[in-house]
């Protein structure tokens, strides 16, 4: 018998912030609706659902949002339609229509109204992880939403939901949920802070260890074990199949990322010139050369590696364009890949 992801363990903590983190398909999204549709048709209170950019929100995709649950809704004479970004309970005897849940996107959030979301208690933000690229200070413009939709009120609850694409994402930082990559399936860590507000962070067990369908997915490839296992997924970055040599090194420079350290060591031997970049476990010496995203009011520190400008500054960046670089493991390949994300979109 197929399993499928239950919200019962997370809500024991009774946090504010629930972010549950998973394989694709595990039910998560089916259960936070659910738990929604139950406060609605209990208690006539509203939900927010939330995705990152306004296309995620369109009348298309939104219109089967609910179709899982065709029989719940029959069972209390009714459908769901959506229009204008409102999703409208329709009593089937009376045709009346009651406003139950809103379709936003933190992508418009200049563009919401503000008062029309007292009733709302569930936040259901969907797909929260990507393997894209986030919004400039997207976590700035999330709190913007909650700041609209909450108010001065206690009684909203946030879930955050997010596929195992990714391991880099800026809540992780922005929250200070400094445990997340290191966590292990069919865990829950909780974080409190000062305000007595908690975050409740579940990374969700492989609840089918033999996925009905998993067997067109045995691929030798590490980002299927995201769709089959709930793994974290990872690129397949290059390696180097030689023995490397400290006196082949003629420059090395850091690139600061996501409160990490890499180190890009560029090596002249037999197999031409390359960089070759790894973890970083010593402090940043005095007169290094740093690549950061963060604005650092020094000469050494660049946000890009591809800005030149000097000869070896020049040499970084060709190396780069040149797909000469090399990686310790696809978890660094996978730490710069989303750097270099943000150099391009940052």
């Amino acid at each position: 018998m197929v399993k499928y992801y239950s919200l019962k363990k997370i809500l024991k903590n009774n946090s504010q912030y629930n972010m549950i983190i998973g394989e694709r398909s595990n039910g998560k999204t089916y259960a936070c609706l659910k738990y929604a549709l139950d406060n609605f048709f209990k208690k006539g209170e509203e939900f927010v659902y939330l995705r990152r950019w306004n296309d995620d929100v369109k009348t298309k995709r939104m219109q089967t949002l609910f179709t899982p649950f065709k029989d719940y809704l029959e069972k209390r004479n009714g459908k769901v339609i959506f229009k204008s970004g409102v999703f409208y309970f329709i009593d089937l005897d009376t045709e009346e229509e009651t406003v139950m849940a809103y379709a936003l996107s933190i992508s418009e959030v200049e563009h919401m109204k503000s008062s029309s979301y007292e009733n709302v208690t569930t936040v259901i933000f969907d797909e929260f992880l990507t393997r894209r690229v986030y919004l400039v200070n997207e976590f700035v413009s999330f709190m913007n939403v909650l700041s609209t939709i909450i108010r001065k009120r206690e009684n909203v609850i946030i879930f955050m939901l997010g596929n195992t694409v990714n391991r880099y994402c800026p809540y992780f930082s922005e929250m200070g949920l400094k445990n997340v990559e290191h966590m292990k399936q069919g865990t829950i860590d909780l974080y409190k802070y000062s305000s007595g507000m908690t975050v409740s962070v579940e990374y969700c067990s492989n609840l089918n260890k033999v996925k009905k369908g998993s067997s067109y997915f045995a691929f030798d490839n590490p980002d299927l074990k995201m769709i089959t296992e709930g793994k974290w997924e990872l690129g397949i970055y290059p390696h180097v199949s030689w023995k490397l040599y400290s006196e082949n090194i003629f420059f090395s420079f850091v690139i600061s990322f996501n409160d990490k350290l890499y180190q890009g060591d560029i090596y002249n031997d037999e197999n031409g010139i390359y960089i070759f970049i790894h973890n970083k476990t010593t402090p940043i010496k005095e007169g290094s050369w740093v690549f950061s995203l963060e604005s650092v009011p020094d000469k050494l520190y660049n946000k890009s590696v591809f800005t030149g400008g000097n000869k070896v500054l020049n040499l970084i960046k060709n190396l780069f364009l040149n797909n000469k670089v090399f990686y310790q493991d696809n978890s660094v390949g996978d730490s710069i890949n989303n750097y270099l994300k943000g150099v391009k979109y940052g």
